[in-house]
């Protein structure tokens, strides 16, 4: 499990450390450093397997990374960025510098790399769901590319799920015991959450996407609405990733009504409590009152759930927060700007004559 990320001289961030848990929530407003802390995770993630103590060229699974003059810190404009990733082994050490007088291409060297954080970082599985994910399509694509079982940015959720529906799950992910495969599960949530099922039917080389209502009526996409189909890609990477594995999820709201969110959040703690690793980026209140509310019901414990609140300081320098929260679910500090919007039109409404 991932346990710290210090990032230093990179994008927004001067010198942070990030401590993580099973279950952690990146919250802030736009563009205080909450998707910047991921890209450095991946990033990290994607180098971990160059050879110690030389200069390579970076790679990067991300075709927006970007060049090195965009990744150094714009704050200080230094000519060399860190990432440092933690796991319960140890530290994995990365630094990264300009390979061109342009300041285009970036190099990377692997400064401290442990055998046993080498082991773990190179053979754990890592599943990166982003914001503009394929949804409400009737078709998708079959899966040619043995490398990434899933896709890079969910484009391969659908083969996933056709080839692997009959799945018996572990123990541990099994919610509703009648129901043990990975369909099973999958339409259990989706039920829960939405009222439809899935239906995935084989059509020449691509994949046929329905969804059932409670009345067994088979309807496209398209007419449930795209939360429908944003949840249930989530559904299937988070019951699909092994033991031991990391799901990254950005704004798992989309399109979800208040409700909806808050029971998404019994299901991600559900799947945190099993030995897999979840990283949430977040602007939904029902996600993080939902993390609250499962504190106090004694679902999760405090000590397995970390909230990083990212905020903007002099000159637009992201600091993270960790909001400590007691055994009940209380907040121990206010920070401003934390999901206070709803007491300030509040306050405003009280006043007004």
């Amino acid at each position: 499990m991932l346990t710290k990320l210090t990032i230093r001289n990179y994008k927004c961030f001067v010198d942070v450390e990030l401590r993580l848990k099973r279950l952690n929530l990146f919250v802030g407003a736009n563009s205080s450093g909450k998707s910047s802390a991921i890209q450095a995770l991946r990033l990290c993630l994607d180098n971990a397997g160059k050879p110690q103590g030389q200069a390579t060229q970076m790679v990067s699974r991300d075709r927006k990374t970007g060049r090195f003059s965009e990744l150094r810190s714009f704050l200080t404009n230094q000519k060399e960025f860190f990432i440092n990733l933690s796991t319960t082994e140890g530290e994995l050490k990365t630094s990264y510098t300009f390979a061109d007088d342009t300041m285009t291409l970036t190099n990377v060297i692997i400064e401290s790399r442990p055998s046993t954080v080498a082991s773990t970082l190179l053979t754990m599985p890592v599943f990166y769901l982003p914001a503009n994910r394929e949804s409400a399509k009737d078709v998708f694509p079959m899966n040619m590319e043995a490398e990434s079982p899933l896709g890079f940015s969910g484009e391969y959720v659908i083969d996933y799920f056709a080839h692997h529906s009959g799945d018996v799950l572990d123990d541990s992910l099994i919610y509703d015991k009648s129901l043990k495969t990975l369909e099973g599960q999958v339409n259990y949530w989706l039920r829960q959450l939405t009222g439809y099922t899935l239906q995935v039917k084989p059509q020449g080389e691509t994949y046929m996407v329905r969804y059932k209502n409670n009345y067994g009526r088979e309807l496209r996409p398209y007419h449930v609405g795209t939360g429908v189909s944003f949840i249930s890609a989530m559904l299937i990477v988070c019951l699909s990733i092994p033991e031991g594995g990391l799901v990254i999820i950005e704004n798992p709201e989309i399109h979800l009504h208040p409700k909806a969110q808050a029971l998404a959040m019994d299901f991600f703690s559900m799947i945190a409590s099993t030995e897999r690793q979840l990283m949430i980026e977040t602007h939904s209140d029902h996600l993080f009152n939902g993390v609250r509310r499962l504190i106090a019901q004694r679902k999760i414990s405090v000590d397995d759930a970390s909230i990083l609140f990212f905020r903007l300081k002099d000159m637009q320098k992201s600091c993270p927060v960790l909001v400590e929260l007691t055994e009940k679910g209380r907040m121990v500090t206010y920070e401003k700007g934390l999901f206070d919007q709803f007491d300030d039109d509040l306050d405003v409404l009280l006043q007004a004559k």
